[in-house]
């Protein structure tokens, strides 16, 4: 279960930024804005794929509203607490977000 949603994860956190960076050309003049956009696409995006992995390889598939439940509320939590840090260190928030996510679905999955 911790491949599947590891590797769908990263596939999101791909498109998530690609999609955030597309949707920044035209409301963005500088490079920092424009990777807001990615990094927030990431993370909003993985924060959707990493528990419907998990859901996936799940032989006995339940809990995935809740699952999808936990993992916003970690990507929330995460976003929001990078964002109080002086420097506004965004970037790293889907990093931090994907273990964290993957560990909450496959124990929510689990039980």
């Amino acid at each position: 279960m911790s491949k599947s949603g590891m590797f769908l994860g990263i596939v999101g956190m791909l498109a998530g930024a690609a999609i955030g960076s597309g949707v920044s050309q035209g409301k963005c003049d500088d490079a920092r804005c424009t990777s807001r956009y990615a990094f927030t696409g990431a993370l909003i995006s993985g924060s959707m794929l990493v528990p419907i992995g998990v859901h996936i390889a799940n032989p006995d598939r339940r809990r995935l509203v809740s699952s999808l439940g936990a993992s916003a509320l970690a990507g929330t939590v995460l976003y929001f607490g990078m964002r109080s840090i002086p420097g506004e260190p965004i970037q790293i928030a889907p990093f931090l977000a994907a273990p964290v996510q993957m560990f909450t679905s496959i124990k929510i999955e689990t039980r």
